[in-house]
């Protein structure tokens, strides 16, 4: 094995979990892309964080800005220490450190140059820009026709309060080569016969073919020119015949191919859709219309109750855009001369789009005028009040969004269509805003404080949670929480327990872990990560396994001393019994889970939400720890041979032919890549 085939190796340990879900083709392609992230304040970090854990080639970070206190309240890779120092700086080296496969630097701009002019000299380096914070409408709109016409990927994605957007520029003629992921239907060869035009049956009743469908084949057993074909071969014709059995005509002359003999899969490949993206200028010039009468607004889907439309949120985003051409910074928090500014310039932006689709008939028979609601100025000043505060939910979401947004550039999976507005109307806060604002003090939370007040802080400290899990959900979750500032009062403390050690794959998305922690326990190394991130945060680690049989540990006391349950498993019996244990002491819980590109939340209240029972989806992957320490399926007990069936009749073959083949120093280099318990066991399977 060579140097390359050895790294290799080590680069599909790394990232398996993640070319399962997107492929190979698609994993190389990410790659090779070069990613300039501007703004490091709590939304540019996750997204940062995200990027360069996916295994992009570069990623550049730009934030001059000192660092503040209250930026430490959503910026998990800030310290005390860092205050004043540039943001970018700060946090370069523990980016660096997650994933030593992406190159990570910051952009070095002298201070009298501009950023378009110092890109321009770059002569397009980058594949994607994302520009993370608020800036003035000058600035977004050379930045954004910069990329536009240099075909450069372009995201400007903020968050703000409680509110948050994404606009997306993929450019002019953007390719998408699988819209969805997902696997293509096969069908089962019948017989396929040997004439001019080849005469396909299939064992399937019903079948998703029709005429001019194009087709490939696989696993043909005697006609196997069929096998793997470069271009597709197209249906001529769909016969039925008096049993309603159809067979289909194909474009192809199989006359001198081998006789069919059995088996072939046989589908319909996915073909490239192309799609069209504006400019930021382009896509907010008045009317703002959107082709989707269904996305037009947004709503309360339990009340009905309809909400804003989109050019409310375009006219608010414009406004700040607007107020930031004659000012530094965003209004402080709770300032009410500039939200008011802001909000008159919204209106009359709002006001001018409304007028722009009368005037062009663009009438919602679904929507009456009378059922969205108006814009109302004071609601305005209110979310422009709190426009400045990050806080780490809301960083997750958008910040996890715009990080999906740039693995998207390859192809893989369709982008958001430019514009996605979020916001969470119905989240108040228990007092009154102007008591909150009057009230606030110098704190790592004081953004959140802003949002949701002093008493609601004063709540979550209090706050005990038990976190089961610390796998890719637990370590966000985690991340979170401490941010947030749950369990720092003196006495109160949150458990995670998990029973699993940390392996290779584990460091693609469980980023609390690292190279050198190999082997160990996930909920020890987690719980000692998140204190450097929040050293207020109070927390204990365990690695007892939730069950009938650690009910000596978890007790009646255990469970009734805390205050929240947080479920990150992916073992289905421990999930039902948990949701048992919650129910027979009313505890409120939250289970969540993931599978590729799809994930799934559950909120639980005991005698409010309808009780339920999980099940095990219809899924081929199960994860290692559920193999090894949860095999309670048969399926498992088979993907538990299987993975031990070509661990010893293959791979320790194969260290076993590569030792004979090389020197034992070149042997033992190569190896050394793996962590200190698996080189044990490779030196072990070559002992004659």
């Amino acid at each position: 094995m060579n140097k390359d085939e050895s790294y290799n190796k080590i680069i599909d340990s790394l990232y398996s979990r993640q070319i399962g879900t997107i492929g190979e083709e698609a994993m190389t392609d990410l790659m090779k892309i070069k990613v300039l992230i501007l703004g490091m304040r709590g939304n540019g970090i996750e997204i940062a964080k995200n990027t360069v854990l996916s295994g992009v080639n570069q990623v550049t970070i730009y934030d001059p800005a000192p660092v503040t206190l209250n930026d430490l309240g959503s910026n998990f890779y800030l310290e005390e220490k860092d205050i004043k120092k540039r943001r970018d700086d700060s946090v370069l080296k523990k980016l660096k450190d997650l994933n030593p496969h992406t190159h990570v630097d910051r952009l070095q701009l002298k201070p009298e140059e501009s950023l378009e002019k110092f890109l321009l000299k770059l002569n397009f380096k980058y594949n994607v820009i994302v520009q993370t914070e608020f800036v003035s409408e000058e600035k977004i709109l050379k930045l954004s026709e910069y990329c536009h016409s240099n075909n450069i990927y372009f995201i400007y994605g903020v968050v703000f309060g409680l509110n948050g957007f994404i606009f997306n520029d993929f450019g002019e003629d953007f390719t998408i080569v699988d819209i969805d992921g997902r696997e293509p239907k096969r069908y089962h060869c019948k017989n396929l016969t040997n004439e001019e035009k080849c005469v396909m049956t299939l064992e399937e009743d019903k079948v998703g073919f029709a005429q001019n469908d194009k087709i490939l084949f696989k696993a043909v057993e005697g006609m196997t020119n069929l096998n793997n074909m470069k271009e597709p071969v197209e249906i001529l014709e769909v016969k039925i015949d008096e049993n309603k059995k159809k067979s289909f005509v194909l474009d192809i002359n199989s006359t001198n191919f081998g006789k069919y003999k059995q088996g072939g899969l046989v589908y319909k490949p996915k073909e490239p859709t192309s799609k069209k993206f504006k400019s930021f200028k382009e896509s907010t010039s008045i009317p703002f219309v959107r082709k989707d009468k269904e996305e037009y607004f947004t709503a309360n889907e339990e009340t009905e109750e309809f909400l804003y439309n989109e050019r409310y949120y375009l006219s608010i985003i414009l406004a700040i855009g607007k107020y930031l051409n004659n000012h530094k910074n965003l209004p402080d928090l709770g300032f009410i001369g500039p939200s008011r500014e802001i909000a008159n310039i919204a209106e009359d932006l709002f006001t001018q789009m409304k007028v722009q689709d009368e005037e062009m008939n663009i009438i919602y028979d679904e929507y009456p005028e009378e059922e969205i609601k108006k814009f109302v100025k004071r609601d305005v000043m209110n979310m422009v009040k709190i426009s400045r505060a990050e806080i780490p939910p809301m960083c997750s979401l958008i910040g996890g969004m715009i990080s999906q947004e740039i693995m998207k550039t390859v192809g893989k999976y369709e982008p958001i269509d430019q514009w996605k507005f979020f916001d969470l109307p119905f989240v108040k806060p228990t007092e009154k805003r102007e008591e909150i604002f009057l009230n606030l003090y110098e704190t790592r939370y004081l953004e959140q404080i802003a949002i949701f007040g002093r008493k609601f802080q004063e709540k979550i400290k209090n706050l005990e949670l038990f976190i089961i899990g610390s796998g890719a959900i637990g370590c966000e979750v985690l991340k979170n929480f401490a941010m947030m500032g749950v369990s720092t009062n003196k006495g109160k403390q949150s458990l995670i327990t998990d029973c699993d050690t940390i392996e290779m794959s584990n460091l693609n998305r469980q980023f609390l872990f690292r190279k050198e922690d190999i082997g160990k326990s996930k909920s020890l190394v987690a719980c000692h990560a998140i204190k450097k991130m929040n050293p207020e945060f109070n927390c204990a680690s365990t690695e007892k396994k939730v069950a009938k049989e650690t009910e000596d540990i978890f007790d009646e006391n255990f469970w009734k001393r805390k205050d929240y349950i947080i479920c990150g498993l992916d073992n289905i019996k421990a999930r039902n019994y948990v949701n048992k244990i919650c129910h027979k002491y009313n505890k409120s819980f939250l289970d969540a889970g993931t599978n590729g590109t799809k994930g799934r939340i559950t909120v639980v209240v005991p005698f409010d939400t309808i009780p339920m029972e999980f099940t095990e989806t219809n899924t081929k992957n199960y994860a290692m720890c559920t193999l090894k320490n949860f095999p309670s399926q048969i399926e498992h007990c088979i993907e538990w041979s299987k993975m031990n069936f070509i661990e010893i009749f293959n791979q320790n073959i194969l260290h076993f032919k590569n030792f004979i083949n090389n020197s034992t120093e070149d042997f033992l280099n190569r190896i050394n890549e793996l962590a200190k318990k698996d080189y044990v066991e490779k030196i072990r399977t070559i002992e004659i």
